[in-house]
């Protein structure tokens, strides 16, 4: 086949209930100059090679339009991206969670995006829920926004879909579920080699790379045409204490690796109250994943390199983007 506009990376861990339903969906998009990278994170499960079997993924894999990669065990989200990565054909990615639905247009909306300004790094659409509250939508996500205790949330989340967002724009980033990426942007960025940080693991890979594009002169999208479905189970890592345990201090991977000392302090009663709200939850809640600080103090090192390594290539302030887009904090 010709080489693809977009790459699609798919990963699977633990993806029965969903993955299928998303494949589908994907074969519904009206948009064609594609490829997809089905990257395996829990091949204990079999289920790669039943889908093998099935439509889509059978006629895909015999027209060499799929490509799977099989991992012995999980990797991680951000590593079994950057396998997916390394392989991509297009020069736009799309990095899509096996539990979210794409209605028919989503992936032209989002090339129609990232066409039409090279500035434009990343850009997604509008997220909603399977579910519906009296008949009216609900919004998952229509990117991020950042408040100044560095808590990152996604705008609109949980809120009653009533048009509030149906208007293109900028955000201050945007969630992996769903979202297209310039791959030389990416690559720009990428530190030895390695796109997305895979110190994280899994969870907040997504906000890293919203800071690290943003310093280096991009700027994120959100266009309302696009819209998709994320039933905010597929992945199952929430229910892994294991995987909580690796990204309880991912927070503060962020912080050490972007933010200011200087606005930190300026911020410090703010975030003081975050920390401890969030202390106090976690010791409720799952006090084991408290001795991941003593951990993190070994990962110093690694990402003071790396922030060393994105204050050279930055072409944007960290102080310019807390200008711009750090609002006033809250507990949440």
């Amino acid at each position: 086949m010709n080489s693809p506009r977009v790459t699609i990376a798919v990963l699977n861990y633990h993806g029965r209930t969903h993955l299928q339903g998303c494949l589908t969906h994907l074969a519904a998009q009206d948009f064609t100059e594609w490829e997809l990278v089905l990257v395996d994170n829990s091949p204990e499960d079999h289920l790669i090679n039943e889908l093998k079997t099935s439509e889509p993924l059978r006629t895909w894999l015999s027209n060499d339009k799929a490509k799977i990669i099989r991992n012995e065990k999980n990797l991680g989200f951000a590593k079994g991206v950057n396998q997916a990565i390394n392989t991509a054909r297009g020069e736009y990615i799309l990095l899509l969670n096996q539990d979210v639905f794409m209605e028919p247009g989503y992936i032209r909306e989002l090339v129609s995006v990232l066409d039409k300004n090279e500035l434009i790094a990343s850009v997604t659409g509008k997220l909603l829920r399977m579910i519906t509250r009296g008949g009216t939508d609900v919004i998952d996500s229509t990117g991020h926004e950042i408040f100044n205790d560095r808590i990152t949330i996604n705008r609109g989340k949980d809120e009653l879909d009533k048009g509030q967002y149906d208007f293109a724009g900028e955000v201050f980033g945007l969630s992996a579920a769903a979202a297209m990426y310039r791959l030389p942007a990416l690559k720009e960025v990428a530190y030895e080699g390695e796109v997305f940080d895979e110190d994280f693991f899994a969870y907040l890979e997504d906000i890293d790379m919203d800071f690290r594009l943003r310093r280096a002169g991009y700027i994120a999208g959100y266009t309302p045409e696009a819209v998709a479905r994320h039933a905010l189970a597929g992945s199952g890592g929430r229910k892994s204490f294991a995987i909580r345990f690796k990204a309880h201090t991912n927070r503060y991977k962020v912080i050490w690796k972007h933010d200011s000392c200087m606005l930190l302090l300026r911020d410090l009663n703010t975030v003081f109250r975050q920390e401890f709200f969030q202390f106090f939850r976690t010791l409720v809640t799952s006090p084991m994943l408290l001795l991941s600080f003593f951990i993190f103090p070994f990962k110093l090192p690694r990402i003071l390199k790396r922030r060393t390594h994105l204050n050279r290539i930055a072409k944007t302030p960290f102080s310019q983007i807390y200008t711009d887009w750090f609002r006033r904090g809250r507990l949440k």
